[in-house]
């Protein structure tokens, strides 16, 4: 089997919002939050509402791109149902006898199979997310996640490994075939990319009111929800970049018993034979 991996990444996608823009934005959205959570906006003045806290942070999502190719071939018996009358048919000058009104042809059938799959997934929690609307944002390749840790920014580390969201991917494209000899087995990693998006969490206080809210601030998509926690303090690398991105032979061996496609894809020749 010949297991490759393209292209592996780290990127940060863009912020849209200069420090001043954030800011202004804050105090955009200050009855907004009260608004949405519940709905007591009458009699509500802006001044009556303080930023108490913002925070800019970093969240990891996981887009990966996977595409198997299969090539093997396998013998088949083919039934043709003729008169009763026939005894033998000539096909290509060669004399085949028929049976009971039935005749029996041999072939072997070339076959070819690709599958190619991508997920989307939150590198930080493992759930699924509609990650897909960044893909074509303007972003700027990192070496490192501690590229992002400077100053006050918060960096919510990845908890999710490539190797084990591979391993599920896998898991869906891989089935059993019949075939009596494989003659190609590859599975390509076409996009191994851990990106980082950039959010705006915005803490309010309704002063006359006594209530808090707060609002999530998407820096890319420009798109806001209420609700969500600020983190308040900064986070450690859980994993390493390597670790992280590792899809070696343990990932595979999990999949294919053996570390081998063939020895998953061959199972029923195997028994038949």
């Amino acid at each position: 089997m010949d297991l490759y991996v393209s292209d592996r990444k780290i990127y940060a996608l863009d912020d849209r919002l200069s420090p001043d823009a954030a800011k202004e934005k804050g105090e955009e959205l200050k009855t907004k939050a009260f608004g949405m959570l519940s709905g007591l906006l009458m009699g509500a003045k802006k001044e009556d509402i303080d930023v108490t806290y913002v925070e800019r942070r970093w969240e990891p999502f996981w887009h990966i791109a996977c595409k198997t190719h299969l090539e093997y071939s396998r013998l088949r018996e083919y039934a043709h149902k003729v008169d009763d009358e026939v005894k033998t048919v000539v096909v290509d000058e060669k004399t085949y006898e028929a049976h009971g009104g039935k005749l029996i042809l041999h072939g072997t059938e070339n076959c070819v199979e690709d599958i190619r799959k991508e997920l989307f997934i939150d590198a930080s929690t493992g759930e699924p997310g509609v990650f897909h609307k960044y893909s074509e944002a303007p972003k700027r390749e990192l070496k490192e996640t501690e590229e992002l840790m400077g100053g006050d920014d918060i960096v919510v580390p990845a908890k999710v490994k490539a190797s084990y969201l591979t391993r599920n991917m896998l898991g869906q494209m891989l089935k059993p075939v019949s075939a009596d000899e494989i003659t190609a087995e590859e599975i390509n990693i076409e996009k191994l990319h851990l990106y980082f998006r950039p959010l705006y969490v915005f803490e309010y206080l309704w002063k006359t009111k006594g209530k808090t809210a707060t609002i999530e601030f998407d820096a890319v998509a420009l798109s806001y929800k209420s609700g969500g926690k600020p983190l308040k303090q900064k986070m450690k690398e859980l994993i390493s970049e390597p670790e992280l991105f590792d899809i070696g032979a343990d990932a595979v061996g999990i999949i294919i018993p053996g570390g081998s496609l063939a020895m998953k894809v061959a199972k029923r020749v195997m028994t038949k034979r």
